[in-house]
Order: structure tokens, then sequence, then C-alpha cells
């Protein structure tokens, strides 16, 4: 599918600087032109620069891949993420829920929870809630983000900043060693922020490969965390600093 295609370059630009047209159409199996349709494509969005025959990164800590790329990546370890953090949510909890793919992943595994009440600035979690019955979605408003699917921006805020939730699951892009949560975009870092601040207990949805990277923006400390879902355990020395501030690891 072109969104697998998409994830194969982008992984395979993560690894190294350049690619060819060539190269590509071997490793995927599909026609130069199919490859040439998909590099103009990602380099519209920004992901990519085109060159002649190819190719080449933008590197840096601020470029994000779209949201249906991200869905895919690690897809075995965000369902089973989802199901540990199902069993630390109660019939009538009230739930704040960010964009992140790995928080989507939760939210489509919601419908057998009775009575929720679910504050989301992800249009794709929110297509997903309106399914359940059992469930209240709320979205909020704000400017879209085409890349994200999600809601951001001071409207967004204001809504999040009049209402409160029991728990708030969000993700992030990497976690330092130190312990300090880091992501790509701004907006999307104040909608977290503010979903974290009137929550009683904070939930980071994290993948093992996230651990000891860092990105662009931070998002919060640990100490500002109480529980860490996540597939496998982290370092030693990163559990300690969990202890010392409280933080409890789920995997």
């Amino acid at each position: 599918m072109q969104a697998e295609r998409k994830k194969v370059i982008l992984d395979l630009l993560n690894n190294k600087y350049s690619v060819s047209v060539n190269e590509l159409s071997q490793i995927l199996y599909v026609s130069h032109a199919t490859v040439r349709r998909d590099l103009s494509e990602l380099a519209e969005k920004g992901f990519i620069k085109k060159v002649y025959g190819g190719a080449v990164a933008l590197k840096g800590s601020a470029i994000e891949a779209p949201l249906n790329v991200r869905q895919r990546e690690n897809w075995d370890k965000k369902h089973y993420i989802a199901g540990v953090a199902l069993e630390i949510i109660k019939d009538g909890s009230t739930l704040f829920l960010d964009s992140s793919s790995t928080v989507l992943e939760l939210a489509n595994n919601l419908s057998n929870i009775n009575n929720l009440t679910v504050v989301t600035n992800g249009v794709q979690a929110l297509e997903k809630l309106s399914n359940y019955n059992k469930t209240a979605a709320y979205c909020c408003s704000g400017k879209i983000r085409e890349n994200t699917k999600s809601l951001v921006g001071i409207s967004a805020i204001n809504y999040i900043n009049d209402n409160f939730a029991d728990m708030a699951f969000i993700s992030c892009r990497g976690i330092t060693s130190d312990g300090i949560l880091t992501d790509s975009s701004e907006e999307e870092i104040e909608v977290k922020r503010a979903f974290l601040k009137n929550a009683k207990k904070r939930v980071l949805l994290i993948d093992s490969e996230k651990f000891e990277k860092q990105y662009f923006k931070k998002v919060a400390d640990l100490s500002y965390l109480n529980i860490i879902i996540t597939d496998t355990l982290p370092s030693e020395d990163f559990l300690s600093k969990c202890d010392l501030y409280g933080v409890k690891v789920i995997c």
C-alpha cells in the first residue's frame, strides 16, 4: 500500500542520507513512476527533499511523519500497550486522549468500557469513539493539522482548560535518559500539557524504541507523570529515576 511504501522510504532515509529511484523500485517491487509519485508527495509535505534520480533526507528533530505512517509503525507494540492501558480504566471514567498514534490505538479498543466521557483533540479518535453507544465523546475546537489529523491552537487549549478528567493518556516521540518527554510540534505539545495539567492521573503510553530519544521540544518532566505504560521495561537507571519521583512503570 502507498502508506507502507512511504514508511519504507522514510525508514531508509532515516538510516542513510540519500536513496535512488532505481534502488527504491527494486526494494518496493514497483515501477519507477510509482516511486517518483511517492517521493513527490513526501516532498510536498516537507518530509524529504526530492533530487535528480532520487531523494535525500531532511535530517532534524523537528521532522514529523504522517499519522497514517505512524499508525503502522510498531503496531504490535502499540496494540499491546493499549491492552495494558485498558486494564487501568474503570467504568464511568472521564478521559483525556491526545492525537498520537499510540493513544489512537487505545481509543480503538474502548468499546467495552461503560459510561466513559472522553475529550480528545484527535479527529480519527473522535470518529472511532462516536461509534460507541456507551461513550460520550467530545472534541476540542481549534485549527486542524493535516499531518496529524488533530486540533490545536488557543481554542483547543481553552476548551481543555474548561474541563477536568480522571486520567490523561498521552504519548510523545521520545523520552531522554534523564526522563524528559520530547516531541516535534510546539502546537501538539501545548495541547498535551493542557491535558496533563487538568487530569488527576497522568499516563504516558510509549513503546520501548522511544526510550533514550530526544526531539526538538520538551513536553514535560518525568516527575509530572503518574504511570508509564510500555512494552518492555526500560533500563535499571531509568527505573530508579521513576522510583525517585513515584512514577509507576507497567508493561
